[in-house]
C-alpha cells in the first residue's frame, strides 16, 4: 500500500542453500544442509479490518489513511543441520543436530502526511539450536516414525533483558502406502510456540484513528501447541490423461494466531493465543492433452474450510468460513521453446460470525503465464487479476 508520497521502496530476498548426501557402508546415508538468508522489506501497513469477512464495515477513507504506517524488516539467518541415518533392514534410528543465528532489525515509522506521530524500532539476535532423533518401521507399505527433539532458545533485544529457554518436542508420522498412485497420512505433534520478531512490535491499539497506543507484548510468550493433520492423496496416469485428488485435515490446540476485531470506531489488531483451530481442505484436478492438437486441457475444483477464533477464544468472535473454487486451465504441449497456459479461477465464499453476522462474495481470476526454456535454461513470468466485490463497497476486499 503507497500513497501518492513518490516514496521509493526496496524489497529483496537472497536465499542460497546447499546440501551434502554420502552413502556410508551398504545402507546408512550421512546428510548435511547449509542455508542462508538475507531479506529486506520495505514498505507501508495500512491498519484497517484486514479480515473482513468477520462482516465490520472499513473505517472511512480518512481515517484509513491516518492508520498508515511504514514497516522496514532486514533479516540476516544462517543455520547447519547435519543428520546421520542407520539403516537395519526394515528398521532405522536418525539423529541430527541443527544451529541457527538470526539477526534481525525492525522499524516501524511515522506518517509523512497523517496527524499521528510514532516510532518504534528495536534489534534482536537470536540463536537456537535443535537436537532430535527419530526412527522406527520403514517398508514399501508403511512408515510408522516418531520423533523427539530438545530445542534450545536464546533472544538478545536491545531494549530487554536477554531471554533463554530449553523446551522438548514430539511428532509422530504413520503413512499407508498403497500403491505408487495413493497414500494415507497421518501427522501429530506437540510442542512449544514462540512468536515471530516481526509480531511484536506495531500498533496494538488505534482508537478513532486519533489516539494510538504503541508497544510489544512480551517475546518470551508461548503457548503449549498440539497438531494433529490426516491426509490422503490418489494421483492417476494413464496415456493422455492423469487425475490429482489431495484431502486434508487440521487441528490444531493452543496456538499463536493473528487477529483484528472493530468495536465501531475502534480497531484492536496484534497477535494472541487463541484455543484452538480446524480445518479441511479438498482440492482435484483432471487433466486431458487433445490428441490431435498440441495443448492440455485441466479443469480443477478446490474447497477449503475453516473454523477458529478471531480474538482469544472469546465465542463472541468464533468465525467460520468455507470457499469453493472452480478453475479451468489451457496449457501448450508443443516443441517450441516459449510456452504459454491461460487459466480462469471463480470462487464462491461464504463466512458466518457468531452473532449472526455474514458475508457472502465472488471472485473471478483470469492468469496467464509464459514460460522459455533453452536446454537447462528456464525463465518464468506469470500474471493474474483478482477482482472480488459484494456490491457493498464497505465490504469490498480488492
Amino acid at each position: 500500500f503507497n500513497t501518492a508520497n513518490d516514496e521509493e521502496e526496496l524489497s529483496y530476498s537472497f536465499t542460497p542453500y546447499a546440501q551434502w548426501r554420502k552413502r556410508v557402508g551398504k545402507d546408512d546415508i550421512w546428510s548435511m544442509n547449509a542455508r542462508y538468508q538475507d531479506i529486506q522489506q520495505n514498505g507501508d501497513l495500512l491498519f484497517e479490518d484486514i479480515f473482513p469477512f468477520l462482516g465490520v464495515p472499513l473505517a472511512s477513507t480518512d481515517s484509513v489513511y491516518r492508520l498508515m504506517q511504514s514497516r522496514d524488516l532486514a533479516k540476516r539467518e544462517a543455520g547447519l543441520n547435519s543428520n546421520y541415518k542407520w539403516i537395519m533392514g526394515n528398521w532405522f534410528v536418525q539423529p541430527g543436530a541443527e544451529y541457527s543465528y538470526r539477526d534481525q532489525i525492525l522499524d516501524f515509522g511515522s506518517n509523512v502526511k497523517g496527524d499521528l506521530d510514532f516510532d518504534i524500532g528495536d534489534r534482536m539476535i537470536e540463536r537456537s539450536a535443535v537436537m532430535n532423533i527419530q526412527g522406527g518401521y520403514e517398508t514399501k507399505r508403511w512408515e510408522v516414525i516418531p520423533g523427539f527433539s530438545w530445542n534450545y532458545l536464546s533472544r538478545d533485544f536491545r531494549l530487554e533483558d536477554d531471554f533463554q529457554e530449553w523446551f522438548p518436542g514430539a511428532t509422530m508420522r504413520v503413512v499407508r502406502k498403497f500403491n505408487r498412485a495413493h497414500n494415507l497420512r497421518l501427522t501429530g505433534s506437540y510442542g512449544i510456540q514462540y512468536p515471530e520478531f516481526n509480531q511484536l512490535w506495531g500498533v496494538n491499539e488505534v482508537n478513532s484513528a486519533t489516539e494510538v497506543s504503541t508497544g510489544a507484548y512480551p517475546f518470551d510468550l508461548a503457548t503449549k501447541g498440539y497438531s494433529a493433520s490426516v491426509n490422503y492423496r490418489n494421483f492417476i496416469v494413464k496415456r493422455r490423461t492423469f487425475i490429482f485428488a489431495n484431502v486434508t485435515y487440521n487441528y490444531n490446540e493452543d496456538v499463536i494466531t493473528n487477529f483484528t476485531q472493530s468495536f465501531g470506531d475502534y480497531i484492536v489488531s496484534g497477535f494472541l493465543p487463541t484455543p484452538e483451530s480446524e480445518s479441511l481442505s479438498a482440492r482435484a484436478f483432471f487433466g486431458y492433452e487433445l490428441p490431435f492438437f498440441p495443448i492440455r486441457i485441466e479443469p480443477s475444483f478446490n474447497y477449503n474450510w475453516n473454523s477458529g477464533f478471531s480474538a482469544n477464544g472469546n465465542d463472541q468472535f468464533a468465525t467460520e468460513s468455507e470457499r469453493q473454487a472452480y478453475g479451468l486451465e489451457f496449457e501448450s504441449r508443443w516443441d517450441f521453446p516459449l510456452n504459454v497456459e491461460l487459466g480462469m479461477d471463480y470462487a464462491i465464499n461464504t463466512v458466518d460470525v457468531e452473532g449472526g453476522q455474514s458475508l457472502t462474495f465472488e471472485s473471478w481470476e483470469p492468469s496467464i503465464e509464459l514460460e522459455y526454456q533453452v536446454g537447462r535454461l528456464t525463465a518464468e513470468t506469470d500474471f493474474s487479476y483478482d477482482l472480488a466485490g459484494t456490491g457493498d463497497l464497505r465490504n469490498d476486499l480488492y
